[in-house]
C-alpha cells in the first residue's frame, strides 16, 4: 500500500482526472474481489 502525507492527499483529491478516477475504481474493484474470495 502507498501511504500519502496529508498535503499530498489533499492535492490529489482536489485535482481529479480521469486517470485518478480509473485508478480509484480499479483499486476498489481489487478490494471487492478480495472480499468475494474470502467468503
Amino acid at each position: 500500500m502507498v501511504t500519502l502525507d496529508n498535503n499530498q492527499a489533499d492535492t490529489e483529491e482536489k485535482t481529479i482526472t480521469p486517470a485518478t478516477v480509473y485508478y480509484t475504481l480499479q483499486k476498489h474493484n481489487r478490494i471487492v474481489c478480495k472480499l468475494k474470495h474470502l467468503k
